[in-house]
C-alpha cells in the first residue's frame, strides 16, 4: 500500500520591518513653535529697519549734504544691510524649524552669531558717526552760510540749507543771529534772514517784511543745528532700540535652534 509522504512545512523567514519614526514629542513641538514665533518677530523688526533706513535715505537728502555724504550714506546703507541680513536669517530660521532641516538650523545658528558681531560693530560705528556728525554739521553749516547764494539754483549747499530751514522750521545754526555773523555776502542784499526762514512764503509782502524785520510771529527762531542733531538722535535711538530688541529675541532663537537640532538627533538615534 502506497503511503503519501507527509509534507514538511518550512517556516518562511519574516522580513524585518523598517523602524518607524516615533514622531515629534510635545517638547519638540514646543521648541519648533517658539523658534518660528521668535523669527517672525525678528522678520517684522527687520522690515521696520529696512523701511526706516530707506525713508531717511530718500526723504532727507539735505541732511546728507549737511552731515557729509559719505558718513550719512554709510550709516543708512549699514542700516539697510543689517535689516536685509536679519530678514534672510529669520526666514532661514522659520523654514528650518518648520521642516526640521538640520543643515538650515545650523546655518541659522552661525548667521545669528555673525549678526551679533554686525550689531556690535554697527553700535560702535553709530557712536563714532554721532561724535563726528556734530562737528561736521557746524563746520558745513558755517561754510553754507558764508557762501549762501539766494538766487542760485546750482549751489548744492544753498539748496540743502534752504530745504533744511524750511522742512525743519529753523533758522541759522544756533539762531537767526548767525546770518549776521557768518553770511557777509548775504547781508549785502539788505535782508537779515533768507526766505526759507520765514513761516509764510505765499505772499511777497509778507516775505519782504519777514526778511527785513524778522520776529517770532513771522519767522522761525530756533537754530537748525539742535533740530538736525535731535532728528538724527531720535531716529538712531529708534533703530538702536529695534536692533537691541531683535538681538535679545534672537538669543532665544540661538539656543532654541541648538536644542531643536539635539532633539532631532536624539529622536532618530532612538529609532
Amino acid at each position: 500500500m502506497w503511503v503519501q509522504p507527509a509534507m514538511v512545512m518550512t517556516a518562511m523567514p519574516r522580513e524585518e520591518s523598517e523602524p518607524e519614526d516615533p514622531g515629534p514629542t510635545f517638547c519638540n513641538q514646543f521648541i519648533r513653535l517658539l523658534l518660528v514665533i521668535i523669527n517672525l518677530i525678528a522678520l517684522m523688526g527687520s522690515l521696520c529697519i529696512l523701511v526706516l533706513g530707506t525713508m531717511i535715505m530718500m526723504n532727507h537728502p539735505y541732511l546728507a549734504q549737511m552731515m557729509g555724504q559719505d558718513m550719512f550714506s554709510m550709516a543708512a546703507k549699514i542700516m539697510m544691510a543689517s535689516g536685509s541680513f536679519i530678514f534672510v536669517v529669520s526666514f532661514l530660521g522659520c523654514c528650518g524649524a518648520l521642516k526640521e532641516i538640520k543643515f538650515m538650523l545650523m546655518l541659522y545658528f552661525i548667521f545669528v552669531a555673525l549678526l551679533f558681531m554686525i550689531l556690535l560693530a554697527g553700535g560702535v560705528i553709530g557712536l563714532i558717526f554721532m561724535s563726528k556728525a556734530k562737528a561736521r554739521v557746524i563746520s558745513v553749516m558755517e561754510d553754507a552760510l558764508r557762501d549762501y547764494e539766494p538766487d542760485s539754483t546750482n549751489s548744492s549747499f544753498t539748496l540743502a540749507l534752504d530745504l533744511l530751514q524750511h522742512k525743519m522750521q529753523c533758522c541759522g545754526i544756533e539762531g537767526q543771529h548767525d546770518w549776521e555773523k557768518f553770511a557777509s555776502e548775504f547781508n549785502e542784499t539788505g535782508y537779515k534772514i533768507p526766505k526759507s526762514c520765514c513761516k509764510d512764503i505765499t505772499s511777497y509782502s509778507l516775505v519782504e517784511e519777514c526778511q527785513q524785520n524778522p520776529n517770532e510771529e513771522n519767522s522761525h527762531i530756533e537754530g537748525c543745528f539742535s533740530k538736525a542733531i535731535s532728528f538724527v538722535t531720535k531716529h538712531s535711538r529708534i533703530i538702536g532700540s529695534v536692533g537691541v530688541s531683535i538681538a535679545m529675541i534672537l538669543i532665544f532663537g540661538l539656543f532654541s535652534s541648538l536644542a531643536l537640532v539635539k532633539m532631532i538627533d536624539s529622536r532618530y538615534d532612538s529609532v
